[in-house]
């Protein structure tokens, strides 16, 4: 009998925490069988100052800033070291992006979750460093 096979590593980039804590459907990722969702801790440190800063109201900030603990909780989190990243080879437009890319990659995920088409949008569907760059509609459909 061989052993079951190891779930599936998806990296989240911040904008996808950011769209599940202010309630959108790709809070659907923490219901996929047989994943396993890692972040890093900038882009939880950057969506909490987002969720704070652009609230409605106090009410509207504590609820969002509550679902984004409890989905956190729920996420492995990758500490990023500090060192310099080999980041030439994959042509993103913006260098703020490189530690995501280098978190997924360093986190041993197989795949980057993000909607960031401007950065990533050219390489969606498309394996940078051994990591395949999907949108949240493209991940849903392989793990539903």
């Amino acid at each position: 009998m061989s052993a079951p096979e190891p779930p599936t590593r998806a990296f989240l980039d911040a904008n996808i925490l950011y769209a599940a804590a202010i309630g959108g459907g790709v809070a659907r990722l923490w219901s996929c069988a047989r994943v396993v969702l890692v972040t890093s801790d900038d882009a939880v440190n950057e969506v909490f100052v987002n969720l704070r800063d652009h609230a409605r109201s106090d009410s509207d900030r504590t609820e969002r800033l509550e679902l984004l603990e409890a989905l956190v909780a729920r996420t492995e989190l990758f500490v990023q070291p500090v060192s310099p990243w080999p980041f030439a080879e994959w042509d993103l437009p913006d260098l703020d992006d490189v530690p995501i890319l280098t978190g997924a990659i360093d986190s041993g995920c197989a795949f980057l979750v993000t909607g960031d088409k401007r950065c990533f949008g050219k390489h969606f569907g498309s394996t940078l460093g051994g990591v395949t760059v999907l949108t949240p509609a493209q991940f849903l459909q392989r793990f539903p």
